[in-house]
């Protein structure tokens, strides 16, 4: 009986506040997840899926590559334990790094890290949604692709999105804390809009990443942006911000998505991403 006084109160509270309570027909459903920076930018709705990513990063010619690229071959999981809570896995697959001839290094290809937690659903309306998470960086991978050292990372973060006649938005704001001074610690903070038309939906996305904290290991300027924590020496104090524009397309229970991102501004230590390009594909499960 006080289980159901609460949930009564709490249906009482949100209405008033002007957010009617979601149902199984809710506005949620229609929404598409962000498309850039995909081992951070969160969705907040719970789901169970696996979304297979494909991105292509070339690098400034000012990185210490002096060109050339990175690819990443990804592969994330999500799986709904409750309608308010979801274990995820965020990071997951190959990372291969391709330097410009010209710098003397040599291509290298190896296991990425992998970032794992929870997000729960702190707040849910019919059109509008708020989810606090954590993750945790395991330092597992190969240290040819500059991952598997320091101590990982911890990821509090939260993420709000909804929709509105047809215009989908979702914000994300995280702190990627590092464990042990070896590594870097970042502030991410993302953006997301879309417009439904049926089935496609083209977006806008805005990505900024702050280094308030330099690693010890690298003796560089430039981070590696949300793919890869490089514990460069001088990167403290450093951003990068980005636009994203593409679309994804719903085609029954899976989403495609393609984009092209780029820099907005540029500066000291952002030479880690002159532009992008990518695809990915999600696959939901009704379970």
């Amino acid at each position: 009986m006080h289980h159901l006084k609460t949930k009564m109160l709490f249906a009482a509270a949100v209405m008033a506040l002007g957010c009617p309570l979601a149902n199984a027909e809710d506005d949620l459903a229609s929404m598409v997840s962000p498309w850039s920076h995909p081992t951070q930018f969160e969705d907040p709705r719970q789901t169970t899926e696996v979304r297979t990513i494909f991105v292509n990063n070339a690098f400034s010619d000012s990185f210490v590559t002096e060109g050339g690229s990175a690819q990443a071959y990804q592969v994330h999981a999500r799986a709904k334990l409750t309608d308010d809570l979801s274990f995820i896995v965020t990071k997951f697959g190959l990372i291969s790094i391709n330097p410009d001839s010209s710098s003397g290094l040599d291509d290298e290809t190896g296991m990425s890290n992998v970032d794992l937690g929870f997000k729960y659903t702190a707040l849910e309306c019919a059109s509008d949604i708020i989810t606090v998470g954590l993750r945790y960086a395991l330092p597992i991978g190969d240290d040819d692709v500059l991952e598997g050292e320091g101590s990982g990372n911890v990821n509090p973060f939260l993420s709000f999105g909804g929709q509105k006649d047809n215009i989908n938005y979702i914000l994300y704001s995280g702190l990627r804390q590092r464990v042990d001074s070896e590594d870097s610690s970042f502030w991410d903070l993302s953006g997301h809009v879309s417009y439904k038309m049926d089935n496609f939906y083209p977006f806008v996305e805005l990505n900024y990443v702050h280094v308030y904290e330099d690693g010890t290991r690298l003796d560089l300027a430039d981070e590696g942006n949300d793919l890869i924590n490089v514990g460069s020496v001088h990167a403290g104090g450093t951003h990068t911000l980005s636009m994203a524009v593409g679309a994804r397309y719903r085609m029954d229970e899976i989403d495609f998505g393609v984009g092209y991102e780029f820099p907005l501004d540029r500066g000291r230590g952002d030479g880690f991403t002159d532009w992008r390009v990518g695809a990915d594909a999600i696959y939901h499960f009704d379970i």
